[in-house]
């Protein structure tokens, strides 16, 4: 599995919750508004297919792989222990 960074600012009319049963499928954690990390064996094209409708038209998107291998931060530490178990 691996782990990607999505970003969503959503269509007009869409909620968060409905950005987040798009995740109900695989394991996440929100780390702002509109970001989260994504736990998955699909690629990032695959997502941006699967959250598309979300977004168009009007919203924007963005979903790239996380190099888990190098990385710093200030994040809280339930965010570390989501991280280093699905990382």
């Amino acid at each position: 599995m691996k782990l990607y960074v999505v970003v969503i600012n959503a269509r007009a009319g869409v909620t968060m919750g409905d950005v987040q049963a798009r995740f109900a499928s695989t394991a996440w954690y929100r780390i702002a508004p509109s970001a989260w990390i994504i736990q998955s064996g699909a690629d990032a094209g695959t997502w941006v297919d699967h959250l598309s409708s979300l977004v168009k038209p009007g919203g924007t998107m963005f979903v790239s792989r996380l190099n888990t291998q190098d990385h710093q931060g200030w994040m809280d530490e339930k965010f570390w222990d989501w991280f280093n178990q699905h990382s």
